[in-house]
């Protein structure tokens, strides 16, 4: 072996912690702190990609939580609506009658009967019975 390959190589950190080679070339120790490198990047990767896959589920948690709220609000509003609707149909369909009663009596041929009124509602639906 050459005087090259036997020199020492130390790293020393803090409180005295460190580490020697002897007798490797400089390429070789190189190498090893690359693969180290690169299998803690692997394992921050994959420890990451567990944390933002249980932060996208709490995320979809919260927004269905939020949505289900709106969703129950709108069902409420769409039921109502729904019987307004339906008062306003019968409202419509009264003031329909009447106004079909009303141009039943304002007919000339209705002047002159004595049962005008009665004949009006029979034909216009407002009659009751």
């Amino acid at each position: 072996m050459t005087e090259e390959e036997q020199r020492e190589l130390a790293l020393n950190g803090p409180g005295g912690i460190g580490i020697r080679a002897k007798g490797y070339r400089l390429m070789d120790i190189a190498w090893v702190l690359i693969a180290c490198a690169v299998g803690w990047m692997a394992w921050e990767l994959k420890a990451h990609a567990g944390d933002s896959d249980k932060q996208s589920a709490a995320i979809v948690k919260s927004i269905t939580d939020a949505n289900s709220a709106i969703v129950q609000a709108l069902k409420e509003q769409q039921a109502v609506a729904k019987e307004s609707n339906a008062e306003t149909v019968r409202v419509l369909q009264r003031l329909t009658r009447t106004q079909a009663e009303a141009n039943c009596l304002l007919d000339p041929l209705m002047k002159n009967r004595a049962d005008a009124r009665e004949f009006c509602k029979r034909v216009s639906g407002r009659d009751e019975r």
